[in-house]
């Protein structure tokens, strides 16, 4: 409520500021006189928060996690290298993550195992890695074992086993 406000620092163009700020900055008093949280305000609605622990939230008065961003129509965070070089991650409404970007995207996990997702002579390319060495790779209708150039539907670099009865 208004009555727990500390303090407010509004940004204003003319003389209307008591009523209709541009921006404004709030202190917001805590359950405790030790603690509270700051409001950041554009035409009147949140648009950050900084609760008392920490925690960030843009989108949502009450982060969960350090950083917290919620937007069900827009991309939620989006990492720019410059100004052609970006990548968005997008939360579906089903709990889902997309990750969009025009290059090749790479995960790493444990151990210096990655998976990276780009594209080859406008063929979608995934690539799994382990130490730097490709395991297996899918061109389009292309599939390669121990190789980064399959040239066949499957094609196999290396000894291969066959197992079972055939």
């Amino acid at each position: 409520s208004t009555d727990d406000i500390v303090g407010n620092i509004d940004f204003v163009n003319g003389g209307d500021f008591a009523n209709n700020p541009l921006a404004s900055i709030r202190g917001i008093k805590g359950a405790s006189d030790t603690a509270g949280h700051l409001q950041f305000r554009t035409n009147s609605n949140n648009r950050m928060i900084i609760l008392e622990g920490g925690n960030v939230g843009i989108g949502v008065d009450d982060p969960d996690a350090t950083l917290e961003i919620m937007d069900g129509v827009t991309a939620q965070l989006k990492l720019s290298f410059d100004d052609s070089n970006a990548t968005t991650f997008t939360a579906t409404s089903g709990g889902g993550l997309t990750v969009d970007n025009s290059y090749n995207y790479v995960f790493n996990g444990d151990r210096n195992m990655s998976f990276d997702i780009g594209s080859v002579a406008n063929r979608r390319e995934y690539r799994f890695k382990f130490d730097g060495t490709e395991l297996l790779t899918f061109q389009g209708d292309l599939n390669g074992i121990g190789t980064s150039t399959p040239a066949h539907m499957l094609d196999v670099q290396g000894e291969i086993g066959v197992g079972g009865n055939y």
